[in-house]
């Protein structure tokens, strides 16, 4: 999670700091608004970074959400009158968070590939290989 001084626009949800229990998300928002930027890694991917996209989601009712790896969702806070842009971005990590994903597995390989819609993609094919091991 990013988040700079920033002016919002004009119809976003301004969440007041005091709204703000998580203790990490409130250093990053008062050190932005102190610094004019502060950032913060969760790890590990997975439970903890739903928790976070849900506690900002249950904050701002302008937070969308990121559905997909590679995304981001962006949420404007009033920092005691300095408004800081939180921005969540989701990166590309191995796990499958909400995602759906098939996986082709055997003894030498993993292959890996995102399921979108009602698709049923083969893993071999459209996939990623994740893991290649050499015959002993």
């Amino acid at each position: 999670m990013g988040a700079t001084v920033a002016d919002a626009p004009d119809e976003a949800d301004l969440v007041p700091i005091g709204e703000v229990d998580d203790e990490t998300l409130r250093e990053v928002l008062l050190e932005a608004a102190e610094e004019g930027e502060a950032e913060a890694h969760i790890e590990p991917p997975g439970e903890e970074v739903d928790r976070y996209i849900e506690l900002v989601a249950s904050l701002s009712s302008d937070f969308e959400a990121p559905s997909a790896p590679g995304e981001s969702g962006t949420a404007y806070f009033d920092v005691d009158g300095t408004t800081v842009e939180l921005t969540l971005h989701a990166n590309r990590f191995h796990g499958d968070y909400w995602w759906t994903a098939r996986y082709y597995v055997d003894e030498n390989v993993v292959w890996r590939v995102e399921v979108t819609g009602e698709e049923s993609p083969d893993p071999r094919a459209d996939g990623k290989l994740l893991e290649c091991r050499e015959d002993a």
